[in-house]
């Protein structure tokens, strides 16, 4: 039942946004949690998954403070993971949507996702 509300809704990273002054619900896909996040095999030493979500966030934050938003509801950022002993640049898309009840939340995710999800 849990895995199926994280496949609509997404895997929910807003303990982590709070530490950084994000007061909003912040949700990642389940395709970039498990390509670029959650896969041990891809984490290399100094990485964590901890530490990627971090990034991911401070990416997004500094994208948000250095820029005049003219389309305040998608944001296209890259952020660099070590893969394989590589930096690589990932390019990622933060979306931002209302609730049922007003309320706003973000969703990141890969560029060529789109999402549906509902949010609680």
């Amino acid at each position: 039942m849990e895995e199926d509300k994280q496949q609509r809704e997404g895997i929910d990273i807003s303990s982590f946004a709070k530490e950084m002054g994000i007061n909003i619900p912040v949700f990642v896909s389940p395709v970039l949690w498990s390509t670029y996040i959650e896969q041990e095999q891809v984490i290399s030493v100094g990485q964590t998954k901890s530490g990627r979500i971090w990034d991911m966030l401070m990416m997004l934050m500094e994208h948000i403070m250095s820029r005049v938003l003219v389309d305040p509801v998608t944001i296209q950022y890259s952020v660099h993971f070590v893969i394989d002993g590589m930096l690589t640049s990932v390019s990622l898309k933060a979306s931002i949507h209302k609730e049922s009840v007003g309320k706003a939340v973000i969703y990141i995710m890969l560029p060529d996702e789109e999402n549906e999800g509902t949010y609680k």
